[in-house]
């Protein structure tokens, strides 16, 4: 509230509430309609503010806290016009009697206001507050795999299913359903996917497809807006501008940009200019609208060492952009076969990373009504083929004991037998492990280990 000024408000009436509710504030640190009334008469300015009545009416219209931030920056943004208004009449009346100099101090006073008026208020946390609180449940929108405002990179060659992935994504996040038939969507709302990459053909065949094989109704329209090559830049003021544009109207839950490259002028391989694309595009927009972003990007084809190194390390151009990001997933396979391995291997969300997935294509129907779907499954593995996967994609780095099992609970083995199946894999010389500082023990595979492990 310090950061909104009270002449953010045109109304004389609201201006004299907005102060006694920051007074309310500072005396009592909390505000509600009684402690406001209770300071509006005390101070003698609950008639300034309109009264008992146009408070209860006020406290009874529809509005709602968590908007707070976006109802602020419309009243910036009317006070501004204002402003603008004002300056350039008192211009143009002096310039109809004075010299180009008074009209010029007006101008450049008006400048310097709507510039101060710019400037975004600092955000902060209550970190006592914050201790004193039950700690919220996480705002899943997919349980596990994405929160409300993650920004995402999805990786993947190409071929390997990434569109195909999302496009199921769309649906489930529209429609209320599981996301693949697994996972389920906790947050629905609408969608806002933008490609740049799809002919609308593609596009309309795998939506025609994919809305029979979930058994929707295909004459239900549902909340989704598909733009397609426009040839959108976040990086250049007209792109950016263009998006806030349908955001503002729509108010998406999740976007999708479909694929990284296509949005911006910068260099891929440049970590600053990858991290100021990022950090100044899409942070902003995460912000401004509360909603998540998955951005699919393209990973180079694995090399000969690649079986040693985290698979996320893959995915092309700067390493700054898995970084940066909230969330990253990567997709990889055979694309010979309709199968697939789907992972999450960054989330800043979630306390333990979920078990990757196998997805795979399924098709259906005949020519006149053909049906797809995307299928996703818990690998039928062992819990000696769970561990190896995972020191496998942890490579020449290892990976701590806690974290192996966790993810490995989490894909629904049983730590117990995790346990002997890890002290059978270390007596027969297939993992490593590091000295023992207690429950942080580091393991590799023994291809892998440094020297000193045990």
């Amino acid at each position: 509230m310090a950061a909104l000024p009270v002449t953010a408000f045109y109304s004389e009436r609201h201006r004299f509430i907005f102060r006694g509710i920051a007074q309310t504030l500072v005396k009592h640190g909390t505000c509600d309609l009684i402690l406001l009334h209770r300071h509006l008469c005390d101070t003698d300015q609950l008639k300034g503010a309109g009264g008992a009545k146009y408070l209860a009416e006020l406290h009874a219209g529809a509005w709602t806290a968590s908007n707070i931030t976006h109802y602020a920056g419309v009243l910036r943004e009317l006070e501004a016009r204002r402003d603008a208004i004002t300056g350039a009449t008192a211009a143009a009346t002096l310039a109809q009697t004075e010299g180009s100099e008074a009209v010029r101090a007006v101008l450049v006073s008006l400048s310097k206001r709507l510039e101060r008026q710019d400037e975004p208020a600092l955000r902060e946390i209550d970190i006592w507050a914050a201790c004193n609180t039950p700690i919220s449940p996480i705002p899943w929108i997919a349980e596990g795999w994405l929160a409300e405002d993650d920004r995402v990179i999805f990786g993947g060659e190409w071929g390997t299913g990434k569109s195909l992935i999302v496009d199921d994504l769309v649906l489930a996040v529209t429609s209320g359903i599981d996301w693949m038939g697994m996972i389920p969507v906790i947050k629905t709302g609408p969608v806002l996917y933008v490609d740049e990459e799809n002919p609308s053909r593609v596009v309309e065949s795998r939506f025609y497809r994919m809305v029979r094989g979930r058994g929707l109704d295909p004459t239900e329209r549902r909340p989704i807006r598909y733009l397609t090559r426009n040839r959108i830049k976040l990086d250049q003021p007209r792109g950016l501008a263009a998006l806030r544009r349908v955001m503002d109207v729509q108010r998406p839950v999740l976007v999708i940009l479909d694929s990284m490259a296509r949005f911006h002028t910068r260099s891929e391989n440049d970590n600053s200019e990858m991290s100021a694309f990022l950090d100044e595009a899409l942070m902003p927009l995460c912000i401004d609208y509360g909603c998540a972003f998955v951005i699919l990007d393209h990973m180079r084809k694995p090399g000969k060492d690649d079986e040693k190194q985290e698979v996320a390390h893959r995915i092309r151009g700067a390493g700054s952009k898995m970084d940066i990001t909230d969330t990253g997933w990567v997709i990889y396979g055979d694309r010979n076969t309709d199968e697939r391995t789907f992972e999450c291997r960054k989330n800043r969300s979630g306390e333990a990373l979920p078990g990757f997935l196998t997805t795979k294509w399924v098709k259906g129907g005949d020519s006149e009504d053909p049906w797809a779907r995307v299928e996703a499954t818990a690998p039928k593995a062992g819990c000696d083929m769970a561990i190896w996967t995972h020191l496998a994609r942890s490579g020449d780095d290892g990976a701590l004991r806690k974290d192996v099992f966790d993810q490995a609970v989490t894909a629904g083995f049983g730590r117990r037998g995790l346990e002997k199946a890890l002290a059978t894999m270390t007596s027969q010389g297939k993992v490593k492990r590091g000295k023992d500082h207690g429950k942080l023990v580091r393991l590799w595979l023994t291809q892998n280990a440094p020297a000193e492990a045990e």
